[in-house]
């Protein structure tokens, strides 16, 4: 008989080890929920069916939801209603019922560049969004991938640079030396 390949691997909470298509364990968010209706109210301002289901989206959209009360939001009731956040921003109610926007409180370490409308590369789409939020100020998405080869454009990303982002950026994942033979920046993975 086989063993499980989950047995004796820990995933962080409201994740379960599952095999990926080679048999190899891999934490995935739990997706499986009871049809229980016992509505919470989150403090992303949404009604979820139940604690379960508010923990699967937490985790499938990597945002720290907490419930607020039990029952559901009600619209007299959600201080997110009435709150207006800038792009990229999140309500957040905190454990007293007070709305705030927020920036995202962190990216995936996953390398997957783009280039913003600053000229700067970004880690991935979430990252340009992040930097975008800590800096206030509105940088778009100009193209996936981080350098086109002959550009005039003086916006347009430079070979090798990634922007090195704000305070809790997740620029950790990555480390650049600069090259002291030309000005171009190399950038490695950690590991």
């Amino acid at each position: 008989m086989k063993q499980d390949p989950c047995e004796g691997v820990e995933c962080p909470a409201s994740q379960v080890c599952q095999l990926d298509e080679h048999r190899n364990p891999i934490c995935r968010c739990n997706s499986i929920c009871t049809p229980d209706l016992r509505p919470v109210c989150g403090s992303d301002g949404k009604t979820y069916t139940n604690e379960c289901t508010l923990r699967v989206e937490a985790c499938k959209s990597r945002k720290s939801i907490r419930i607020i009360y039990t029952g559901e939001c009600s619209a007299g009731a959600n201080p997110c209603e009435s709150l207006q956040c800038g792009p990229n921003q999140e309500c957040d109610i905190d454990r007293y019922g007070i709305a705030t926007c927020q920036c995202p409180p962190s990216c995936e370490p996953v390398m997957r560049p783009v280039c913003g409308s600053d000229g700067h590369t970004y880690h991935n789409d979430c990252d340009l969004n992040r930097q975008s939020c800590l800096m206030k100020r509105e940088v778009t998405l100009s193209y996936r991938g981080g350098v086109r080869k002959k550009s005039k454009n003086p916006n347009s990303c430079r070979k090798g640079v990634v922007f090195p982002g704000g305070k809790g950026s997740s620029s950790n994942m990555l480390s650049a030396a600069t090259n002291h033979k030309n000005t171009d920046t190399k950038v490695t993975l950690d590991s």
